[in-house]
């Protein structure tokens, strides 16, 4: 497979698209889906006297495009959002056919459509507006599993005309841990040797905590200019650090963080090594994308890691998420579908009315639906998971399966063991000092007791050891010493043969 989707989607291949088909485009980090848009398609629509309609969904990504490649495909493309076509409905109650006669549409980030069906777009509406148009389809993403679940309600078949190549991807290890401090020392030392760091977070509130941890780098945050508190967010440095993101696609800061509400659509160029960091679980195609915004040219050796903070999900936003899906089980159980909702009331698609409080029929619609039940098995996963790594570790392996998967703990652990054993193959503690000295460096390694004032007894080291699958064990016994009479209880570490 080659590196660049422009090699692949070529003049003939664009000829014989036609709208019986939605063309699906698998594209990994850096493979250019943009790219091959704007310069192939753009070319051979210009030959044909056509029209594109590109479509995005993040305000922030709109703005990036708009300023990159504007002047360049004005006669011919139209940038727009998918909200600007679901706003319309909702106002007019009607499908703006008349205003969107395209001869190709083509949908960036499409996994969004469901993926975001929960807070950012009304799905259906945007999906009947595909289901009426006779333009060509064309669907970019580099998680297609989120817009195939939408071909139940599609009235054209999905035509996969390129698969995500994970060997493409420029990332090298992924690193992920229970321990804040861990995450916090290891992005410091990223810093202190010249990396870059993007991180992701679940709230803003963590962008004060950000900086102050960073605050010997230059460090900022970013926002979308259509949030209400944007002002308050962004400073002038902020700001400063958003235009030259937006405009050049560059980071010029060392550490920057943002939130999933932002801003996952903006790309960066690598101008030096990166760590991506996330100190909150995201679902699996937030951690995908969110990786791929950082763009390594083909020829570049520059390389991306990976690390996580591998934090329980919040049971109160698990809580509010099944309230959602309760106020929305109860609307089907009353009116049995989505279309019986509307017609009983007599509702234009979109409309809203009473039902238990204000309803948008954004929230009552299967696709949203769909979307909450899937997150919120997600979330319970982790949330009720007896080894959070464990499950974790599998996760990543699935995400990134050619990029090397390391528990930074156990890494931690076992290499302080490694070299505290030496070729031994166990090491006795026959005095309490040198047990004390070993629970000691345990804790420092991030082994802690419930009160972490307190050192990790022995059972304790024992469980971290199983748990991370770390081939050494700790057992007790008794033996005299140079024939003394009363027996010295004493800890042998023991390296356990794989």
């Amino acid at each position: 497979m080659s590196k660049y989707i422009s090699e692949e989607l070529t003049e003939e291949l664009i000829s014989e698209m036609t709208n019986e088909h939605i063309y699906l485009i698998g594209g990994e980090c850096g493979s250019g889906k943009t790219t091959a848009i704007m310069k192939n398609l753009y070319e051979y629509a210009k030959k044909g006297d056509s029209q594109i309609l590109y479509l995005c969904n993040r305000s922030s990504l709109e703005e990036q495009l708009n300023e990159s490649y504007f002047e360049a495909v004005k006669d011919h493309m139209t940038i727009g959002m998918y909200q600007a076509v679901t706003k319309y409905v909702e106002k007019h109650f009607s499908l703006p056919f008349h205003k969107m006669d395209f001869d190709y549409v083509v949908i960036d980030e499409a996994h969004l459509i469901f993926d975001a069906s929960d807070y950012d777009i009304n799905p259906l509406l945007f999906i009947e507006y595909l289901n009426h148009i006779s333009s060509v389809v064309i669907a970019l993403t580099g998680t297609p599993k989120g817009f195939c679940r939408l071909e139940k309600y599609l009235n054209r078949d999905i035509k996969m005309i390129r698969e995500v190549d994970q060997k493409n991807y420029s990332i090298r290890n992924v690193y992920f841990t229970e321990n804040y401090n861990d995450f916090k020392e290891y992005k410091r030392k990223y810093l202190e040797v010249g990396f870059k760091n993007l991180e992701l977070t679940n709230t803003v509130y963590k962008f004060e905590k950000f900086k102050e941890e960073n605050k010997r780098f230059r460090v900022a945050n970013i926002a979308s200019k259509h949030r209400r508190d944007f002002p308050s967010l962004m400073n002038t440095y902020d700001y400063e650090v958003r235009e030259e993101v937006i405009k050049f696609e560059e980071m010029k800061c060392d550490a920057l963080i943002t939130t999933t509400a932002m801003e996952v659509g903006v790309n960066i160029k690598a101008r030096e090594n990166f760590l991506v960091s996330f100190n909150s679980l995201q679902m699996p195609s937030t951690i995908v994308q969110f990786a791929s915004r950082i763009r390594v040219a083909k020829n570049d050796t520059f390389y991306v890691d990976l690390i996580f903070h591998l934090e329980k999900p919040s049971k109160k936003i698990i809580n509010l998420m099944k309230d959602r899906l309760r106020k929305i089980d109860h609307f089907y159980k009353i009116y049995e579908d989505y279309e019986n909702g509307l017609k009983k009331y007599d509702w234009a698609l979109g409309e809203k009315d009473y039902f238990s409080g204000i309803v948008d029929c954004r929230e009552f619609n299967p696709i949203t639906k769909e979307c909450l039940e899937e997150k919120i098995a997600y979330y319970e996963k982790f949330y009720e998971s007896k080894n959070q790594n464990e499950d974790y570790e599998k996760l990543l392996s699935d995400l990134f399966p050619y990029s090397k998967i390391i528990d930074l703990q156990k890494h931690k652990v076992e290499n302080f063991l490694d070299n505290f054993m030496g070729e031994k193959e166990t090491v006795a503690f026959y005095n309490e000092k040198d047990k004390i000295d070993f629970r000691n460096k345990m804790k420092s390694l991030g082994i802690y007791s419930k009160n972490k004032l307190d050192l990790p007894s022995i059972n304790l080291i024992n469980k971290f050891f199983a748990k991370h699958k770390i081939n050494y064990g700790l057992n007790q016994g008794k033996e005299r010493l140079n024939g003394e009479k009363n027996q010295t209880r004493y800890w042998e570490l023991v390296k356990h043969v794989v």
